[in-house]
């Protein structure tokens, strides 16, 4: 039997960049004594204009499991204006899935 666990959630720092940064977030996995859970593999899927770099990853020994987000534009004509993007990223495991907000990448003039 497994043990329950108590999920503190999806940390997301901040939700608007510029065009060229990135947003890490931070999804953190607890039992219900409050200690971290490691090993626990975490899915990340993106929607909208925006994309993970891996889309799994595990907790480590601090029950912690991160995702860096980036636009999924290339730029067409260097030097030149770049579109952002934005949307949304979604973590899961096991049957719980936790969604950011809107994160928005800022367009490049």
């Amino acid at each position: 039997m497994s043990e329950a666990k108590n999920v503190s959630g999806l940390h997301v720092p901040v939700t608007e960049v510029d065009y060229e940064q990135s947003i890490d977030l931070t999804l953190s996995i607890y039992d219900s004594r409050g200690n971290p859970v490691p090993g626990v593999t975490v899915t990340w899927t993106s929607s909208g204009s925006i994309e993970i770099k891996e889309s799994d990853s595990s907790t480590d020994t601090f029950g912690k499991a991160t995702c860096k987000v980036e636009t999924k534009f290339v730029p067409i004509d260097p030097g030149k204006s770049l579109i952002g993007g934005e949307g949304f990223i979604t973590a899961a495991i096991s049957d719980e899935r936790f969604t950011s907000p809107k994160l928005k990448f800022r367009d490049q003039r």
